[in-house]
């Protein structure tokens, strides 16, 4: 029953092969209905109309519609209504339990159980799946089953056997599930037992702040019976000691616990939504059965990133709250926190200062996402779809959900605004018909022209704008390179890799903590010889660790570095650092070539230069890496190009060579140091055997004091026989 992410791709994949022609002609179409014939470039917006009865409204035609892009109004290109009847006459009606013949005719429905919940929201969750799936579930409707828990489980791929279906949801349901934020009561308790006297609100802020319990606000005098009053009682002290650091170790793990749920909830949305992009099909629908979840500052930029994805792939999404009704209001919790902020700010009028993890900004902003149920409104509304809630029975809003999605109408349209330089554009959708009608219709999306499938991520945005700028900034030095290898038969290995000083990163230092924090993102964009976009790469990362190395790790450069496959071609590689604080940022540009060397010929990788190597660790044992030779040293590429005579000893070397299959010829290599001036100084010779796999590495090394500063070509030539091949790096050597 459970499977892998892999395999719900894959089953997308075989849905969009093309089915065997219709037995049947479908009602004609009217004049006002255009075939939905999508290009790269179209935006897909389907619109659900509604008039005051809350009824669909069925007889809109094109011209009834305007869809503005960022206030620009755009021309609509194909107009279609999609009715759930519209195609079936009386004459027809056994149609309707037909299984479709095209994959235009067929709607992809998600079922995304969330597993953080209750044992009461789990079976509501089910009894709403069931139900949809007995008597709501069409013969178009191809439906995957997935679970979030610890991660993303696909528990039915996309299929229309019911049996199956069931048979997902029920093994999911069935299982007790766990409440991540349960420590909440533990909490509560816990305040409890501390200071009576106090607030809700100064009992969670005494617990972030206070580290003395003689700190603590005095309780109101007591007097024994003789009148005398009470003085210190030191095991009160100890216990109270005791029970705050229980408490910061609940409330620690309280916020990391919440901050590990929107990450995992908004990977895996991100997995489902993506591999549904390239998939051609009449709708798409993401049925979210969920309490929520928080988003926290380090999960906003991700959790953004969804609805544009959804938005891009043309998937809307509809949120089932599956805790029902609630006893206490959602925001009842974010208040508390907010209240207790406020104490704490009248001890710590700094609002930037650091303290327990956070700053007081900071916790502003995690304040303001703690409402579970504002995230599913926000994913729903903003990709076409709404939230069903405050409700015990789900079953009434999941049915009233898939009859509307039956009946709605579809139009794309080329956008006015060319530039794909990775901004967000909101989308409007109104009607010119007068009258009252509601209008539901995705909201906005990353324009960012790629050939590859990865989402546009709301960080990247900012790194993006540098990367399109005509005049980037470059507040420090930055370098990028790509080195190539052997990889599939159609495709090469290649090794992305950009450097930067850490020194040029803001750093937050936490006084009371001894600890010291960075954060930074990476952005690679590869073009290749039509300046499209093939792949996207990069990350946000923090750097961290005991504010006593911060000198020492100041001093090191930082190097990102990122595997892909790319086809023979020519490449651009434009790499974007940015200090997510300070908004300061450089671009590296590189170009590249990967050659087209076929599995007959003799060919080699990049020709790889370094300072020296390095010991792997036990992690980087654990994976494959072209530089990671023998498994026991990491040979570090100099991606600077430039050796110093006075701190560099040598100039080490290393490329791959690979030999045909069958293949007998010694091969032969020769090392050509070349200047402006002609050949510096020559060396060759045989290299040894390959290994099983037809690969010959080699490393040497040279003497940098062997070499007068100056520019330098090392080109690498190996010959076998009649077969010749070569390449080439470049080098700078100073004193």
């Amino acid at each position: 029953m459970k499977g892998s992410v892999s395999s719900a791709i894959a089953a997308l994949i075989l849905i969009a092969q093309p089915l065997s022609v219709a037995s049947h002609q479908s009602q004609k179409k009217s004049d006002q209905e255009v075939s939905i014939k999508l290009r790269a470039e179209e935006v897909l917006v389907d619109a659900i109309v509604t008039d005051k009865k809350n009824r669909t409204v069925p007889d809109l035609t094109a011209p009834d519609f305007e869809i503005l892009e960022d206030g620009v109004q755009q021309k609509i290109v194909s107009f279609r209504y999609e009715s759930k009847s519209a195609d079936i006459t009386a004459g027809d009606a056994r149609q309707a339990n037909a299984v479709p013949t095209d994959i235009k005719s067929v709607n992809l429905v998600s079922l995304v159980l969330d597993a953080q919940t209750t044992r009461d929201g789990a079976l509501r969750a089910r009894r709403a799946a069931l139900d949809y799936i007995d008597n709501g579930m069409k013969p178009s409707d191809f439906v995957a089953v997935f679970g979030m828990d610890l991660g993303l489980i696909v528990l039915a791929p996309f299929t229309n056997d019911k049996a199956a279906i069931r048979e997902a949801v029920n093994t999911f349901t069935a299982h007790e599930s766990k409440k991540y934020l349960a420590t909440a009561n533990q909490v509560k308790a816990q305040l409890e037992s501390i200071v009576e006297p106090l607030s809700d609100a100064s009992k969670i802020a005494a617990a972030d702040a206070i580290h003395d319990p003689l700190d603590l606000p005095a309780e109101p005098p007591t007097q024994d019976v003789k009148g005398g009053s009470d003085a210190i009682d030191a095991n009160q002290v100890m216990r109270t000691t005791i029970a705050l650091t229980r408490l910061r170790i609940l409330r620690t793990f309280d916020r990391y616990e919440r901050e590990y749920q929107g990450w995992r909830s908004v990977s895996a949305l991100l997995a489902i939504i993506n591999a549904q992009k390239n998939v051609k099909v009449a709708r798409k629908t993401l049925i979210l059965f969920s309490e929520g979840f928080a988003v926290l500052p380090a999960v906003k930029n991700q959790y953004l990133s969804i609805i544009s994805a959804a938005n891009t792939s043309g998937v809307t999404i509809y949120a089932l709250d599956i805790a029902g009704l609630r006893l206490s209001s959602p925001n009842a919790e974010a208040m508390q926190e907010r209240d207790a902020a406020a104490v704490g700010r009248l001890r710590n009028r700094d609002p930037e200062l650091v303290s327990g993890g956070t700053s007081a900004l900071g916790r502003t902003e995690e304040i303001a996402r703690m409402n579970n149920v504002t995230t599913l409104d926000e994913l729903s509304e903003e990709t076409g779809g709404y939230t069903i809630k405050n409700t015990n029975e789900l079953s009434d809003g999941f049915r009233k959900i898939m009859d509307e999605l039956g009946d709605h109408y579809t139009m794309t349209y080329l956008p006015s605004n060319q530039k794909y330089n990775g901004d967000f554009r909101h989308i409007s959708v109104r009607l010119t018909r007068p009258g009252e009608y509601r209008i539901r219709a995705r909201r906005g999306y990353y324009a960012l022209r790629t050939l590859d499938d990865a989402p546009v991520l709301s960080q990247e945005v900012p790194l993006l704008d540098q990367a399109n700028s005509g005049n980037p900034s470059q507040d420090f030095p930055a370098y990028a390179d790509a080195l190539h290898f052997r990889g599939t038969e159609r495709s090469a290995v290649v090794a992305l890799y950009c450097l930067f000083p850490v020194s040029a990163l803001h750093f937050d230092v936490d006084q009371k903590a001894k600890t010291f924090a960075s954060r930074f993102g990476v952005l690679g964009l590869i073009r290749n010889s039509s300046n499209e976009i093939v792949r996207k790469v990069g990350q946000e990362f923090v750097l961290k660790g005991p504010s006593s190395q911060l000198e020492e790790i100041k001093q090191r450069p930082q190097i990102y570095n990122k595997l892909v496959l790319l086809p023979p071609g020519d490449y651009t590689l434009d790499t974007v650092i940015r200090d997510s604080v300070t908004g300061k940022g450089a671009v590296a540009r590189s170009r590249f070539s990967v050659p087209d060397d076929g599995p007959d010929k003799l060919s080699m990788s990049s020709v790889v230069l370094s300072r020296g190597v390095n010991a792997l660790t036990e992690e980087q044992k654990k994976t494959r890496h072209p530089l990671y030779l023998e498994g026991q040293a990491y040979f570090v590429p100099n991606i600077e190009q430039t050796f110093s005579q006075n701190g560099d000893k040598n100039l080490l070397i290393h490329f791959n060579v690979y030999e045909p299959a069958g293949f007998t010829s010694p091969v032969n290599a020769t090392l050509s140091f070349v200047t402006k001036a002609g050949v510096f100084t020559e060396a060759s010779g045989a290299l040894p055997p390959p290994d099983a796999n037809g690969r010959v590495p080699y490393s040497t090394s040279f003497r940098t004091s062997d070499f007068p500063p100056g520019d330098y070509d090392l080109k690498v030539t190996v010959s076998a026989g009649s077969q010749r091949t070569s390449s080439v790096a470049h080098f700078k050597i100073q004193q």
